[in-house]
């Protein structure tokens, strides 16, 4: 818990890093160009600690659409490695930002991508190789819902599922979950538990607490605005965090350069 780290595409399409420690913050730096060669990003990085905290990995897709990877171990940076023509069986095909996660038993990284046909694509490091690409809507989702956005992945705390979200076509959320050795989904989760309300005009974001006990998911809605939906043995919301929408919420006019409460029956909470 001592560092927070943050990277970015930046200018000439490099990779960026900022990082807060000791109280403040550091940065930014230049990845690409102190240690990387100069090497180029086409889409936003995704990045993951191992559990042991040892090493930083980067993902992004890069030139000709490939997976490509950077990490951080040892006091020093490592790569850019071209995974898609180096261990994943050439043109990797990535439409979108990848996301990227680490098992909590430090075992196996997890990778996601939009496919350039909209499919969900996964490859996953384990055993000391990488494994894959496998196209999950070509095969266990039988073709349905494919991606409208980069996805967004995580798993559980115990370590027993992987849950993936993503932006459908008709700017609803979605969710793919693997659970007890299978997939599960996809799920429309905006027409069967929010009512067709939120439309997802991004790619959403999706964290669990550390205790387990609570999934989250952000995404941006109508008029740039923050959404969430949460959930804790059912799903909650969807919340409009956003002050432009406080009348939507039965709270009164924002007024400009003054206050605004906003009290939630659903959350039993007041902002």
């Amino acid at each position: 818990g001592s560092t927070q780290l943050v990277f970015w595409q930046g200018a000439g399409d490099h990779l960026f890093e900022a990082w807060y420690a000791a109280g403040s913050w550091h940065g930014p730096l230049d990845i690409s160009a102190a240690y990387l060669n100069g090497a180029t990003l086409n889409s936003a990085p995704s990045v993951t600690i191992t559990p042991d905290g040892l090493q930083q990995m980067v993902f992004w897709r890069g030139a000709g659409n490939d997976l490509f990877e950077a990490w951080y171990s040892g006091g020093s940076w490592h790569g850019p490695a071209d995974l898609s023509a180096a261990d994943l069986g050439g043109p990797g095909g990535l439409a979108s930002a990848p996301s990227v996660t680490v098992t909590r038993d430090g075992s196996t990284q997890l990778v996601y991508w939009q496919g350039l046909s909209g499919q969900l694509e996964e490859a996953w490091y384990a055993a000391g190789g990488w494994h894959g690409p496998l196209d999950l809507t070509g095969g266990p989702f039988g073709g349905n819902d494919p991606l409208a956005s980069a996805p967004s992945v995580t798993t559980t705390m115990d370590g027993s599922q992987q849950l993936v979200y993503w932006t459908g076509a008709g700017q609803q959320l979605f969710e793919a979950w693997y659970a007890a050795g299978g997939w599960h989904g996809p799920l429309d989760l905006t027409a069967a538990f929010f009512g067709g309300a939120g439309q997802v005009t991004s790619a959403p974001s999706v964290a669990v607490t550390p205790d387990g006990s609570t999934q989250t998911v952000f995404w941006e809605g109508a008029g740039q605005s923050l959404w969430e939906a949460w959930y804790t043995g059912a799903w909650n919301g969807p919340h409009d965090f956003s002050p432009s929408l406080a009348t939507a919420e039965g709270c009164g006019a924002a007024v400009p350069g003054g206050r605004v409460i906003e009290v939630s029956l659903s959350q039993q909470s007041a902002v």
